[in-house]
């Protein structure tokens, strides 16, 4: 009788009577508490139903009865990968397929959760994962993903191609359409694949393309551009428009913003980003967002959609005095929910590294909408009304580079916290760097090295015969230091070459103030230059130089030049910023007054209340 109500649960289910089938399911157990299968199924019912957490709880029991059971790990991992539980998810399809290594759609979704953990892990079971079932859509996607942000773009393209022949979508087209390498082979590529991405682009939008969800159908942003050195505002414009014009759900307009609301004493202030802890986003203003939680004029609500009852959301904001609110990862149901909060003022502490974000920013869920400098390029989406600057790292003309209206803070909005220093030291050689030598520290991820950069390498290390200049390899991509290795070989001359050294990807946030205690002076690249990396840079005192770019996003080392009054660690020109990283480098004496300067003005750096007044006053000026 068991298997006769469970099977009937099986037709039910096939039958899209979910209620029903989940009711047959239930009627088995009763009369076979032990049928594993029964358990499994009954989850895959609850899951369609998106009851996630009840499916859980049925697979742990067919588990329970049946420890070997590859297929409700599988099916356990998708409803932990539902349910934000990335981490549990992961461990469960591994221990499907170690159960059964040749379970395809366990190698998949395997593969596809590894995506931004280990790509090379994710790649090698996506690749397995085909190879069993060639008919896999989803695999062929996410193994062209995985190559394309390891730059290989030429097989990911083939991958989308054998995706799109299996189900047809729009949304890959367009990915395939705007694909930019990571890594840039040297200064001819960077003229042609933004000439090609412009003109792509301009084709896309000609053919009245109709997207219903961009997130679903794999679009985002075009997170490489902006480290091309150019000015991304045009650009950035029309594919947000394109955007808008494909999906009109996009721009959504909450019902509160079309209505007079009475007035409140205290102003209703939504921060959003997908990065708030352990992340250089939660860095730069996780800070300001805690602080100003506690200010009596403002009633402050974060926004995420990841789970905010996490160890490291905790650490992160301890004493925060506003409310937590997750939103579910589906655009539609986010925007009610962000719209239900009525706010005046929502701030995006980053757009343009994540889609879910990028997209709900088209969306008008508040009167007035900001963004500030998680990703430091102007975003082209019409809904943002301001961008929230620095004076310092803006030029007169800065205007012409967004298409929001930018605000130009005193200082800017880097409430920034004194990281506390290492006690002890560790050698070169437990650090991983040269073990003798002067050291050119750049410690910027690799996809900020412009080719201009290279050139100003090259004479560092033909200035000082005995200098090297170190680079941090990527933690997820190794792949990318292979690609600059090989631009590397055409662009540094060869008698130098082997002077330019990577070192391992450092974890320990106290190992790398150890690194930038034992370099001789940290370089900031150009045209995109170091961000929260400044922070422990500054607190240590090793000597920074910096060549300034037209874009703020190049010229965050001015902002930590100026703000500590070390002026004469700022170029104008290549020929110059490598003369100064040499000098210094050469002279103790120099290094060391630099040094003594830096550490007795970087009190101005951390803990700086006129960022949060600052901020303050723009938030309660702001006409909303």
């Amino acid at each position: 009788m068991a298997f006769y109500r469970s099977t009937l649960g099986n037709v039910l289910q096939a039958l899209g009577n979910g209620d029903a089938a989940i009711a047959s399911y239930s009627v088995a157990l009763t009369l076979k508490p032990e049928f594993a299968e029964a358990h499994n199924n009954l989850g895959i019912a609850l899951a369609a139903k998106g009851r996630y957490k009840d499916a859980i709880t049925s697979y742990l029991q067919a588990i329970n009865y049946l420890p070997n059971y590859a297929e409700a790990f599988n099916n356990l991992g998708a409803a932990y990968s539902a349910s934000g539980a990335v981490d549990q998810a992961i461990e469960c399809f591994n221990k499907a397929v170690l159960i059964n290594p040749n379970y395809a759609q366990a190698l998949s979704n395997f593969g596809n959760a590894m995506l931004d953990k280990v790509p090379n892990v994710a790649e090698t079971s996506l690749r397995k994962a085909v190879a069993l079932n060639p008919d896999d859509h989803k695999a062929w996607t996410s193994l062209g993903i995985v190559l394309q942000m390891q730059g290989g773009l030429e097989e990911a393209k083939a991958c989308f191609g054998h995706a799109t022949t299996l189900r047809p979508s729009i949304g890959l087209s367009i990915k395939e359409s705007l694909m930019l390498a990571p890594i840039i082979a040297g200064h001819e590529e960077v003229r042609e694949s933004r000439a090609l991405f412009e003109n792509r682009l301009t084709t896309l939008i000609a053919n009245e393309i109709v997207l219903v969800n961009p997130i679903t159908e794999h679009c985002g942003p075009s997170f490489f551009l902006a480290y091309h050195g150019m000015n991304d505002k045009d650009v950035q414009t029309r594919l947000a428009h394109f955007y808008g014009k494909a999906c009109p759900s996009l721009l959504y307009v909450a019902p509160h913003c079309g209505r007079v609301l009475p007035p409140s004493k205290r102003r209703r202030i939504g921060f959003f980003s997908k990065f708030i802890a352990s992340h250089s986003v939660a860095l730069s203003f996780s800070s300001v967002v805690h602080v100003l939680s506690s200010q009596p004029e403002f009633e402050v609500v974060l926004i995420s959609n990841k789970d905010s009852e996490t160890e490291s959301i905790r650490e992160t904001y301890p004493n925060f005095a506003g409310k937590h609110i997750r939103v579910v990862d589906d655009l539609g149901i986010a925007r009610e929910q962000v719209a239900a909060l009525e706010l005046d003022i929502l701030m995006y502490l980053d757009i343009g590294m994540d889609p879910f974000s990028y997209f709900l920013a088209f969306a008008r869920l508040a009167s007035v909408q900001c963004v500030v400098g998680g990703h430091p390029v102007t975003t082209g989406i019409q809904a943002i009304d301001y961008y929230l600057s620095s004076a310092v790292m803006e030029t007169d003309n800065a205007q012409e580079h967004y298409s929001e209206k930018l605000v130009r803070l005193p200082i800017g909005i880097f409430y920034l916290t004194r990281p506390q220093l290492p006690h002890s030291p560790k050698t070169r050689i437990e650090l991983g760097l040269p073990a003798s030598g002067r050291i050119y520290l750049c410690p910027v991820t690799l996809f900020k090295l412009h080719p201009d950069f290279d050139a100003a390498i090259e004479q560092i290390l033909l200035r000082d015969a005995g200098g090297s200049v170190v680079l941090v390899a990527d933690k997820k991509y190794p792949s990318w230091q292979s690609q600059l290795e090989r631009r590397f070989d055409v662009s540094i001359a060869a008698g130098v070459r082997d002077r330019l050294k990577f070192m391992p990807w450092v974890v320990d946030p106290l190992d790398f103030m150890r690194v930038v205690e034992t370099a001789d002076v940290v370089l900031d690249s150009f045209h995109f230059g170091i961000g929260t990396t400044g922070i422990p840079i500054c607190a240590v005192g090793t000597p920074i130089v910096t060549k300034p770019s037209e874009f703020m996003r190049g010229r965050v080392g001015l902002f930590y030049c100026t703000v500590l009054n070390l002026l004469e660690c700022v170029a104008v020109d290549t020929d110059g910023y490598a003369a100064k990283a040499v000098s210094i480098a050469t002279n103790p004496s120099e290094r060391e007054r630099i040094k003594q300067k830096m550490l007795a003005n970087n009190h101005v750096l951390y803990d700086n209340e006129k960022v949060i007044q600052d901020l303050s006053d723009f938030l309660v000026s702001v006409e909303v």
